[in-house]
């Protein structure tokens, strides 16, 4: 069986759906909120700090690394091309990023900092 990089997104109010991915522990749960138009979401251990935003750099003790980082490279893409606001639970300097592409085809922070600016 080939692994699939989500199961489908559960929509449960209008503003808030939960995404589950299966890399890191059994059926984790990303919950993306809808603030002021924009799409934030809360990125768990998929991705705990911007230190892990590169695609190899998963937690050591994922029970599916391999899974993760298709999962990783999924969610990545859809946050560079959807503009969400990226919430980290690991990082004591950074609160929240947005990505991007580098000139090398790479996902990197974009803009960082706190999540009440990155909203303005």
């Amino acid at each position: 069986m080939e692994a699939a990089p989500y199961d489908a997104q559960t929509m449960w109010f209008n503003n808030f759906s939960l995404l589950f991915a299966y890399g890191h522990t059994e059926a984790m749960m990303l919950p993306y909120i809808m603030v002021e138009g924009k799409k934030v979401v809360y990125c768990a251990d998929l991705i705990p700090s911007p230190s892990h935003l590169p695609l190899p750099y998963v937690m050591g003790y994922d029970v599916r690394p391999l899974q993760t980082m298709i999962e990783k490279e999924y969610f990545l893409n859809r946050a560079v091309s959807e503009k969400w606001i990226l919430v980290f639970e690991h990082a004591k300097e950074v609160e929240a990023c947005t990505v991007k592409f580098d000139e090398k085809g790479r996902i990197v922070a974009d803009k960082m900092g706190k999540l009440e600016d990155l909203l303005k």
